[in-house]
């Protein structure tokens, strides 16, 4: 998977590790995970319903009260969050 599934712009693959998905590094999005699933069903989408399903991967990322990234994690993309 070499293209960002937000603006499908050409990405960095990156490993997944234990993940059964993709990792990927978007130039405009940074680094995202999105799941094996959600590349099959979703794919097609519009870019506005991947901005949207990346803002609520993003917010699982942050720990509650402090607004801080939570280290190392990458924002997953999943199927309920279109």
């Amino acid at each position: 998977m070499d293209k960002c599934p937000v603006c499908k712009s050409d990405a960095e693959e990156l490993d997944a590790g234990l993940f059964d998905g993709y990792a990927i590094k978007c130039p405009t999005h940074g680094e995202i995970e999105f799941s094996d699933s959600v590349r099959v069903e979703r794919w097609d989408n519009a870019r506005e319903a991947w901005e949207r399903a990346l803002t609520k991967a993003r917010a699982r990322t942050i720990k509650s009260a402090q607004h801080e990234t939570v280290a190392g994690k990458r924002p997953r993309i999943l199927t309920y969050d279109f």
